[in-house]
């Protein structure tokens, strides 16, 4: 750094100057770029590698919620097959995906006057601070870019996480009671018409079709993806909202598990509720600002 300190160069041509010094000097660059927690690199000794999280599970019923369209942010709001067709929110940008719960989303609303104090009040150093933490998934404090921000991140899925800067929380705020109103749909109408469509389904594949016990999942798969639309429709009773073909697309592998002897029990073992049901009779609090200190109403 002394060195580079000491040449004079413009600046459009510094990093070339301090990659030519460090190759004078036989330091191997690619072992000197690491990265950090706000994903920015430092020096650790090892070479960085960028690892893609896997993709996020296809909602089904999915809303969707723009947080930043410049930069790719989005929030969905939907029934995910994977984890018991329970209503998950995601948040996803174009490289990244986080996946919360509704329990763990009212958390951070409760606690968002706190959190937008932080970020105005804080100076810029580097001290993590966690607002939040479960055994799934943390909320806590960064500087990333020289601002200080909040990054959600999962404990149980590499790469998943998601750095939310100050405007973002504000649009994540003035939506607070849109998404609660729709999670409230999902939760109380949507999602008990979706599970009684998959019982409608299995029983149909009980009752009509003879599949050995002996077959894998994968051929189970393709014998489900085979069935037409039009003979499914027949043999399955007209519902005011169908979700056959969203059901069918999307939780194909959760159709084929169902044990043959079982029967689709399996998937409605009681209690079949979510840990956090919304007020419906009342609208969430909301933060509002005055002088750049944050209140509750």
């Amino acid at each position: 750094i002394a060195v580079v300190n000491n040449t004079s160069v413009p600046g459009k041509n510094l990093c070339h100057t301090v990659c030519k010094v460090m190759t004078d000097l036989g330091i191997d660059i690619k072992k000197c770029i690491g990265s950090s927690t706000d994903g920015a690199s430092n020096m650790r000794g090892r070479a960085y590698k960028y690892k893609a999280p896997s993709p996020p599970t296809e909602l089904i019923d999915c809303s969707y919620y723009t947080n930043d369209f410049e930069n790719r942010k989005f929030l969905h709001v939907g029934i995910d097959p994977v984890q018991q067709f329970i209503v998950s929110i995601q948040i996803i940008t174009s490289s990244r995906h986080v996946n919360i719960s509704v329990d763990f989303l009212k958390r951070i609303y409760s606690l968002m006057g706190h959190i937008l104090s932080y970020i105005l009040t804080t100076s810029v150093k580097y001290k993590r601070f966690i607002f939040l933490e479960s055994e799934l998934i943390s909320l806590s404090s960064i500087v990333y870019r020289g601002d200080i921000m909040v990054v959600v991140e999962s404990k149980t899925q590499e790469g998943c996480r998601i750095i939310l800067n100050l405007n973002d929380l504000m649009t994540l705020q003035n939506l607070e009671w849109t998404i609660f109103e729709i999670i409230t749909t999902k939760m109380t109408v949507i999602r008990p018409m979706i599970l009684q469509q998959v019982k409608q389904l299995t029983e149909y594949f009980k009752t009509d079709f003879n599949l050995d016990k002996s077959v894998t999942l994968e051929e189970v798969v393709v014998k489900v993806k085979g069935i037409h639309n039009e003979l499914i429709s027949k043999h399955v009773p007209k519902n005011k909202l169908s979700f056959i073909n969203q059901i069918k697309l999307l939780a194909i592998e959760q159709l084929a598990k169902i044990d043959e002897n079982d029967g689709p029990k399996n998937f409605f073992s009681p209690p079949f509720s979510q840990s956090f049901m919304p007020q419906t009779s009342k609208q969430p609090n909301k933060t509002v600002i005055l002088n750049n200190n944050y209140k509750k109403k």
